[in-house]
This record gives C-alpha cells, sequence and structure tokens, in this order.
C-alpha cells in the first residue's frame, strides 16, 4: 500500500508550530479537522482484510469469482468523487468520524490520481454546495496532494482558484503556501520570479488595514526557508527589502528551515543583525520551537547553549518548546505526575522565568482543552516554584482565555498576594 502522500503537508504544520503563530480560532479549527481525517486514516490502515473462507487463506471458487468481478470494476470503484469528497468534508465539519474502509480507499485513489485529474476534482467541489470552511479544508487537501508530484503545478492551478482568497480562516490558503514552499526548494529563482510578477501586477496586494499582508508574507516565508538552506545572502536580501514587522512575520513563521549544525548558529546571528531588538526572543523562541516539534526538549537545550541565548530569549524558547511539545501530545488531561517531566525541564532551563513560563504554558493548555480552571486552582501551588506561586497564578491568567464562571476567575486572582497560600 503506498504511503499517505495527500497529508504530509498537514503533517508538516503540526509538527513545525506554525499554529503558534496563526489566529487561534483558525489554529484550532484547522488542528481539529486534520486530526479527525489523520486518525480515520490511522484506524483504517489498522483494519484486518476480510476473511477469506479458507483457514489457510486460500479463495473459494465464490471468492475467485467475486473477486475477479471486483478487480474488473476497479476503475469505477476507485473514482474519486467531488460527492465522496464532499461527506468527508462534512464529517471532519461536524466532528464525526468517516467510515474507516471507505476513508482509507479515498486515500489511496487520491495518491493513484494524476495531476490532471486532481485538479478536475478541485473544480468539481466547487459545485458541491459546501461551506467556505468546508471548501477550503478540501482545497488544501488536494493542492497539497497535486504538490507531491508536480509542486508548481500546484502553485499555478492554486493561483488560478485564487486560493486564500478568504482571509486567515481560509484553509485553501496552506495548500497554496506548502505548494510554493515545494516549488521553492525546487528551483527559488523561478518561483521568486513568479512571485514578483505577480506583486507587480497587484495580484496580491494589501486590501485590508493591517499592517502586513499575510498573502504576500506566505510567499515570502517559503523563499526565505528555501534560501536560507542554499544562499543565505539571498535570504537575508529578501529580508531587507521588507518592513521590520514583515521580517519578523517571515522568520518566525516559516517551516522546514535547516536545524542542525551551523545552521542554528547561522539562523540566530541574522535574527540579531535584521530583527529589530524588541521581536528578537520571539523570532529565536519560534524556531527553538520547531527544533522542539521535530526532536526533542534536549536538542532545543543545546541549541540556545550554543547561540548562548540571553535570558529574555531563554524564557520565550523553553515556553515555545514545551507548548509545541505538548500540542503534539495529544488530548490528554494534564496532571501533576504527567507534568512531571516538562516542569523539571523549564525549571533546568528557564531557572530565572520559571514560575512565569509555568503559567503561561498552563494557560495555554486550559486554552486547548486539556485542563480546567479548577484543575490549575489545585495544582498551582504544588507546581510552583517556592515563593512563586502568585507569578504562576498571574501568568496563567495572562495568556488564558477565560472558560468557565467568571466569579470563579475572580476569585482565582483574588488570592494573588495571600500569604496564607
Amino acid at each position: 500500500m503506498k504511503a499517505l502522500h495527500v497529508l504530509p503537508p498537514v503533517a508538516a504544520l503540526l509538527g513545525s508550530g506554525v499554529f503558534l503563530t496563526l489566529q487561534n480560532q483558525a489554529a484550532s479549527a484547522l488542528r481539529t479537522e486534520v486530526t479527525h481525517l489523520r486518525s480515520a486514516l490511522q484506524k483504517a490502515a489498522s483494519l484486518p482484510p476480510p476473511p477469506t473462507a479458507h483457514g489457510d487463506g486460500s479463495k473459494t471458487t465464490a471468492g475467485a469469482k467475486q473477486e475477479g468481478a471486483e478487480n474488473g470494476a476497479d476503475a469505477k470503484e476507485n473514482k474519486v468523487t467531488a460527492k465522496d469528497l464532499a461527506e468527508i468534508a462534512k464529517s471532519m465539519n461536524s466532528g464525526t468520524m468517516p467510515d474507516m474502509r471507505a476513508m482509507l480507499k479515498l486515500q489511496t485513489a487520491l495518491a493513484e490520481m494524476s495531476t490532471e485529474e486532481l485538479t478536475a476534482l478541485i473544480r468539481e467541489t466547487e459545485k458541491a454546495g459546501l461551506s467556505d470552511r468546508e471548501q477550503g479544508s478540501l482545497k488544501m487537501m488536494l493542492i497539497g496532494g497535486i504538490s507531491q508530484k508536480d509542486p508548481k503545478a500546484a502553485v499555478m492551478i492554486a493561483a488560478e482558484l485564487d486560493a486564500g482568497k478568504g482571509g486567515p480562516r481560509d484553509q485553501s490558503r496552506w495548500g497554496m503556501r506548502t505548494a510554493f514552499q515545494g516549488w521553492a526548494d525546487k528551483d527559488p529563482a523561478a518561483a521568486a520570479a513568479w512571485f514578483d510578477q505577480q506583486v507587480a501586477a497587484g495580484k496580491y496586494d494589501n486590501k485590508s488595514l493591517e499592517e502586513v499582508n499575510e498573502r504576500q508574507l506566505d510567499f515570502e516565508q517559503g523563499l526565505f526557508t528555501a534560501l536560507f538552506k542554499k544562499d543565505q545572502a539571498a535570504a537575508r536580501a529578501r529580508l531587507e527589502a521588507l518592513t521590520p514587522e514583515e521580517r519578523k512575520r517571515v522568520m518566525s513563521g516559516g517551516w522546514g528551515l535547516p536545524k542542525e549544525g551551523e545552521s542554528q548558529e547561522a539562523f540566530a546571528a541574522l535574527t540579531r543583525e535584521i530583527i529589530d531588538e524588541k521581536d528578537r526572543p520571539e523570532v529565536i523562541a519560534n524556531y527553538g520551537g520547531q527544533i522542539a516539534g521535530e526532536g526533542k526538549l534536549e536538542d532545543v537545550s543545546a541549541f540556545l547553549d550554543k547561540i548562548e541565548a540571553t535570558p529574555e530569549e531563554r524564557e520565550k524558547s523553553v515556553q515555545r518548546a514545551v507548548a509545541n511539545r505538548l500540542m503534539q501530545g495529544g488530548d490528554g488531561k494534564i496532571t501533576l505526575e504527567n507534568s512531571a517531566e516538562w516542569r523539571s525541564w523549564v525549571a533546568q532551563n528557564a531557572p530565572e522565568n520559571t514560575a512565569e513560563v509555568l503559567g503561561k504554558t498552563f494557560g495555554q493548555l486550559m486554552n486547548s482543552n486539556r485542563l480546567t480552571l479548577e484543575e490549575f486552582t489545585a495544582l498551582a501551588p504544588q507546581v510552583s516554584p517556592e515563593g512563586g506561586r502568585d507569578a504562576v497564578v498571574a501568568a496563567f491568567l495572562e495568556d488564558s482565555y477565560w472558560r468557565g464562571d467568571a466569579a470563579d476567575t475572580l476569585k482565582l486572582a483574588k488570592t494573588i498576594g495571600d500569604a496564607d497560600l
């Protein structure tokens, strides 16, 4: 059976920490849909084959005839239609799990389809009566499938469809971004020339009042990642043509950057040379978070030591690294016991800011429904460093969104400064 060719771009998003730089609602929605899809495929792949009539695995005459009939109808059965995809999209959007065997057959069929067939399927789904969210989800998956075969063709198709026109919550934007980065990795000069021509023609003008053009930055991030691997002087030159805020976004939001050997020191050096001082810790932290997402927390420790991280860089990097690792750890509830290892790592690697990092991490865990306000209230005295309980609670309240009774939140806030706690 073929590998899951359509999913790697999505998996890369999950593993890299990119979600942490997106708007929280958009990231949560996308992560939920991807989790349902990946879970469905993994379960489908583990299902046993249908039993045969004989214990030795041989087929009965009737079974052989049935198999022959099935093989003769393969082309018809394996054809993926817009209706198939619409049912999957609606199922994921509703939070229910699609039929496992049907999902596996669909995934295999998509992996075997040509670029032309996938393109035609994209156009068919536009007439399937889906919501913008469902349509964006399918476009992301299908454009990602094309990009595995021909990233340049995927970019052209996505551009023609104006992928991402719905803004940050339009998930087709990530299909375009993945495809463009794949093209830039293969031929950065051609990808850059095409993008610059699009900008000159006003294709991706910023029509909002936002300080930066998010759609253009998707392309710039892809180019920066590709150029940083091959020509760091060229990568720097593109950054220097951007505004300070755009530089920060580009260096913070890219995924797929090299993270081994001298690349770590080169990234830190470029950050300190070209990024405003107030923004450097955030950029360094995003890179460290990607290291954690692809490796271990100890790899982040080595990175911070290697670049001689400042206290601010260290604090943000430790927090981001832990958040990335926990985001990959599933949806299980956080307890005193299962948090002991990463809490110890935080204390060792951010000794001056342990309480703040712990509080913000617990706040993010509540945001993702892995911790309730009541559970944190009970945990706070037990997980806080000596004399640091107030700092943990303050950081928690600062980084969490209120979920529950406002009176309970106010009650917790009023405990700050209470000498009896």
